[in-house]
C-alpha cells in the first residue's frame, strides 16, 4: 500500500511537471530567441571604430560632454536590412548628433551617411573606408561630407 501511494505522488508530480514544461512551450531548456534582433552589438561596433573612439577622447579631453550612441531604426540599404546608429554629444542645448552609421545586421559592413553640400540633394550612405579616405573626418571633426 506505501508502494501504491508513492507511485501515484510521483505519477501526479511528472503530470504536473510536464504539464509546466508544456505552457512553456514544451522545452523547459531552451532558452526563448529573441522576438527581434537587438541594435547592441551594432551600438558596440561603432563605439569601437578608431574614429569614434578618438573622438571620444577629444571630447573628454576638451571637457566635454562624452559621446554617446544609440538607435533602435532598423532600415533598408540596397536589399539589406542594418541598424540606422547616431553618434553624438548632449549638451545643455539638447542633443547634437556627429554622425550616422548603418550597420548590417550580418556586422560585416559599416556604412556613413554622407551629408550632401546641396541641402536639396538625397542624403547617402558610402562605406566606411571611402568615408575615411574622402571625407577626412578628425578626431576633433565629423569631416567635411
Amino acid at each position: 500500500m506505501k508502494y501504491a501511494f508513492l507511485i501515484v505522488v510521483i505519477a501526479l508530480v511528472l503530470r504536473v511537471g510536464g504539464a509546466c514544461a508544456e505552457e512553456e512551450g514544451g522545452h523547459e531548456h531552451k532558452a526563448k530567441p529573441p522576438d527581434k534582433p537587438r541594435p547592441d552589438s551594432a551600438i558596440s561596433s561603432v563605439l569601437q571604430l578608431p574614429i569614434v573612439k578618438g573622438w571620444q577622447k577629444w571630447l573628454l579631453s576638451e571637457k566635454h560632454s562624452a559621446l554617446t550612441a544609440w538607435g533602435e531604426e532598423v532600415k533598408e540599404m540596397d536589399g539589406h536590412k542594418c541598424w540606422d546608429i547616431a553618434v553624438g554629444v548632449e549638451t545643455a542645448d539638447g542633443v547634437h548628433v556627429w554622425r550616422r552609421f548603418c550597420v548590417m545586421q550580418s556586422g560585416i559592413e559599416i556604412f556613413v551617411e554622407s551629408i550632401p553640400t546641396d541641402p536639396l540633394d538625397e542624403i547617402h550612405y558610402i562605406t566606411y573606408d571611402d568615408w575615411l579616405k574622402h571625407c577626412n573626418p578628425t578626431y576633433n571633426s565629423p569631416g567635411t561630407c
